[in-house]
């Protein structure tokens, strides 16, 4: 009976632009690994990644990735930066799988230039942190660089290539604000970087709910949609989502010490990009994957609950996501196994 195999390999550092939603000018630049949930192939020359059809691997449930910065250049030293571990609803079988490898995108520490990653301080990443999901060989989750070298770029730098002229594609999601006395509301502003005038295009919010067995990150609460207008290049628009159901507070909205005690709560600044990209590994060269660019970033509101937003007939599968819930399970669970709280009107 085949089970999962998680495996995680390291592609190298990649920078967003101010262009990109995820952008960060205290940090902009990532590392990048991918996960794969597969088998190797038995000796071959190429080595970890390049994956056995004959070897099928069973669907992984939903787990968790970190990224850890070493105070100097072995994990000996100690850790100077933890990213809060990033949840992920699984990965499909392989090989008859659609999506059984993911990339994720972790931002460095603020202030850290990029070259003093791996050459001065160490890295570890890690697939699966609390054991959640059961598999033939557990000693293929982690990566680790300990070379005292600055790591190379990743195959494919941020951001992506650019297009071809098309009205259903070159829109990006740019910035985010609250609606002040709303929970319920969302402004976007969405830009076409693209050579012509774009159509009308559909965005769609969806809220998630509470984690189940079957959804692992939480299954879809409510979706609410919104059209932008026809947008010319290099123009951009604010367009504004109405929900039914409470999913911000607004900074506004609150006191400073309850908005900081929002924050300060586990995945309550979390925030992921959602682009096409690629691996380093041999079994993914020339495939597209899903690559999650994930940072902790402020914005004007938090989440009530998590939730996501995209572009309808985006070719580009532009995609962003806000807050997210625990995945459970396993043998190590933290403090951060918690959801994120929800400030009572009375407070």
């Amino acid at each position: 009976m085949p089970q999962p195999n998680l495996q995680i390999f390291f592609d190298g550092l990649n920078e967003a632009t101010p262009d990109m939603a995820c952008y960060d000018p205290e940090q902009p630049w990532f590392a990048q690994v991918t996960v794969a949930n597969a088998n190797n192939k038995a000796n071959s020359p190429f080595g970890p990644g390049d994956f056995d059809v004959k070897q099928p691997t069973a669907k992984a449930g939903g787990f968790q990735v970190s990224f850890e910065v070493f105070k100097g250049q072995t994990a000996s030293t100690g850790t100077l930066h933890m990213l809060a571990p990033f949840s992920v609803d699984g990965l499909d079988a392989h090989p008859d799988g659609n999506v059984y490898m993911k990339s994720f995108s972790m931002q460095l520490p603020k202030g850290m230039p990029k070259d003093d990653l791996g050459a001065k301080h160490g890295f570890r990443f890690k697939a699966d942190v609390y054991l959640a999901v059961p598999e033939s060989n557990e000693d293929d989750n982690t990566f680790t660089w300990e070379t005292a070298q600055t790591p190379k770029l990743a195959p494919i730098a941020l951001p992506d290539k650019p297009t071809p002229p098309n009205p259903f594609s070159n829109l990006k999601f740019i910035d985010f604000k609250a609606v002040p006395g709303s929970r319920r509301e969302l402004d976007v502003l969405v830009k076409n970087v693209g050579s012509e005038t774009s159509y009308q295009l559909e965005l769609r919010l969806s809220i998630m709910g509470s984690p189940t067995p079957r959804s692992p990150t939480g299954s879809v609460l409510e979706t609410a949609s919104a059209n932008s207008t026809n947008i010319p290049s290099e123009g951009a628009t604010w367009v504004r989502f109405k929900a039914q159901t409470d999913f911000v507070v607004a900074r506004a909205d609150l006191p400073a010490r309850k908005f900081r005690a929002l924050q300060a709560e586990p995945g309550a600044r979390r925030f992921r990009q959602v682009q096409a990209g690629s691996s380093s590994a041999k079994g993914l060269a020339g495939k597209t994957i899903p690559r999650f660019l994930v940072v902790d970033k402020d914005f004007d509101f938090l989440p009530l609950k998590p939730f996501f937003i995209l572009l309808v007939n985006e070719m580009r599968s532009e995609k962003v996501a806000f807050g997210e819930n625990p995945v459970g399970g396993g043998k190590q669970q933290g403090k951060g196994d918690k959801p994120i709280a929800i400030p009572r009107k009375d407070r």
